[in-house]
């Protein structure tokens, strides 16, 4: 009887070393899927404070830059577009 009970002794013992095992190797994979989210993270980061500098630029740019000469989608001083009508007839 006492050989059975050797035996599952050292059978329980192999199983909860195995678990130990495995939780390591989870704990690793969580680390390695954390790392890596917070690595992702901080590109969107990069990316979104990028694309706000780029269209900050772009805007003032805008801002500062003189309509192109006849082009008809900027409005004038009188609030009209491109050329202005001229009256031929009189």
């Amino acid at each position: 009887m006492r050989q059975v009970a050797e035996g599952s002794e050292d059978a329980r013992d192999a199983m909860f070393e195995d678990l130990i095992e495995t939780d390591k190797k989870l704990h690793g994979a969580v680390d390695i899927i954390y790392q890596s989210t917070h690595d992702l993270q901080q590109e969107v980061d990069d990316l979104i404070d990028a694309t706000s500098a780029d269209a900050a630029s772009i805007a003032t740019r805008r801002d500062c830059s003189p309509p192109p000469e006849g082009d008809s989608d900027q409005l004038d001083a009188d609030g009209g577009g491109g050329a202005e009508a001229v009256d031929t007839n009189s």
